[in-house]
């Protein structure tokens, strides 16, 4: 099943970005817009830090797969430098999306009004 959707003619704020990217099925734990220059930034961690997480770089292939319009501009990881294994703890990947109009993909045309 392709779950990609397009992305809205206006960017939607920080919380409703980050509901776009429950519905497609990646928990960003919070996603901020930046207001200078409209890239959004998505944080990935699990409270309390313990459990490691994917890197950035797997976060953004699947937000690239699963969102139409959406550009990586950055990916960032923090590591647990202090444990033998150095796990990833918390992941940020900036974007952007393209407000264009973009065609919907299998049907999927999302109304995003955020």
């Amino acid at each position: 099943m392709n779950s990609r959707k397009v992305i809205p003619k206006l960017p939607p704020s920080g919380p409703a970005m980050q509901e776009r990217l429950h519905e497609v099925g990646i928990e960003a734990r919070r996603v901020v817009r930046r207001r200078d220059t409209g890239h959004y930034i998505a944080d990935f961690f699990i409270p309390g830090m313990q459990t490691p997480i994917d890197p950035s770089k797997e976060w953004a292939r699947k937000m690239e797969q699963r969102l139409i319009g959406l550009r990586v501009l950055r990916m960032d990881d923090t590591l647990a430098d202090w444990r033998a294994d150095k796990p990833v703890i918390w992941a940020s990947v900036t974007f952007a999306v393209d407000t264009g109009d973009l065609p919907a993909v299998n049907g999927l045309a999302a109304s995003w009004a955020g």
